[in-house]
């Protein structure tokens, strides 16, 4: 599935738009048949299933597990690395980001809520790989597992596929400012980044060959440099703007940095050594690489030229 992705990705960023439209539909119509459950079968849904913390989930628990959440709850920011490739960049980033921050914030409340309404959180915690299993048996009976398997295969896809566009135009466009080696640069007829695809291959292969089927603990890994960059976002704001910000951005900015902090530390610590060393390792391995290109740039500059 990862090399037909890939394959997909080579025929441009029309095609890989038109791709995941028809993954989102697959993914998020049985989503919206859990979230909107509560609506149309107000009999099924108890409002105080909400608020029950099941006996010995503690606040280690909640941090492992909101800091994989973080993976894909921040994950929104993915649209700006492809934003300068619209029509009308500076019309279409802000509504964009816009749409899809606004639509993860709701995802991250609407589902969840619907799930513990349905189900209760002691049924969802049985096996947290079918969590959802239990909510789609009870909106549309038997047809559930058909129906979550839909929706589980089209998901894997779609955030795989989503991961690979965003990554690939982020590598790329480190090497264009110079930070990572040139043939990440390389782009083919239809403007696809492949030198970028086949470096980003090659560290999934990677990840894939030390986690093999422990897709949530590469998931975990690969956190680890996302939520370094999330801590450092914020501090670089505050850094650009100084006391030009407002107190309550300034104070919304800080409380980032120190939430984000929390769960990299306490909440990847429940994650293991392996996760997290890959995870320092991945972050560190960039340094290399950018003194590789500073050497060969130098080396080029100093080099005689031909005519």
């Amino acid at each position: 599935m990862l090399l037909a992705l890939y394959g997909v990705n080579l025929l441009g960023l029309a095609t890989s738009i038109r791709t995941s439209v028809v993954l989102a539909v697959c993914a998020l119509v049985p989503l919206a048949l859990i979230a909107l459950a509560p609506l149309l079968q107000t009999g099924m849904f108890v409002a105080a299933r909400i608020t029950v913390v099941p006996a010995g989930v503690g606040q280690s628990d909640m941090l492992k597990w909101m800091f994989v959440a973080a993976w894909s709850a921040y994950g929104a920011e993915m649209v700006s690395s492809v934003v300068a490739e619209l029509r009308d960049p500076e019309r279409g980033a802000g509504r964009a980001l816009g749409v899809a921050a606004i639509t993860v914030l709701c995802a991250f409340i609407a589902i969840p809520a619907a799930l513990l309404g349905l189900v209760g959180a002691a049924q969802l915690g049985e096996d947290p790989a079918t969590a959802l299993l239990p909510a789609a048996e009870a909106v549309v009976g038997s047809w559930g597992a058909g129906l979550l398997v839909l929706l589980l295969v089209s998901a894997l896809l779609l955030g795989a596929y989503t991961f690979l566009v965003s990554s690939s135009r982020t590598i790329y466009q480190m090497s264009q400012d110079g930070l990572l080696p040139r043939f990440c640069g390389q782009v083919n007829r239809n403007g696809v980044p492949v030198g970028s695809l086949l470096f980003d291959l090659s560290v999934t292969l990677i990840l894939l060959t030390i986690f093999q089927t422990a897709l949530i603990e590469l998931v975990a890994a690969a956190n680890v440099p996302y939520l370094i960059v999330f801590i450092l976002l914020p501090l670089t704001w505050l850094r650009l703007c100084g006391t030009n910000a407002r107190p309550w951005r300034r104070a919304l900015a800080w409380s980032l940095i120190v939430f984000n902090l929390l769960l990299l530390v306490f909440g990847g610590a429940q994650w293991g050594a392996v996760v997290v060393g890959v995870g320092v390792v991945g972050t560190l391995a960039v340094l290399p690489l950018r003194w590789w290109r500073r050497w060969v740039d130098a080396r080029s500059s100093v080099e005689p030229h031909d005519g």
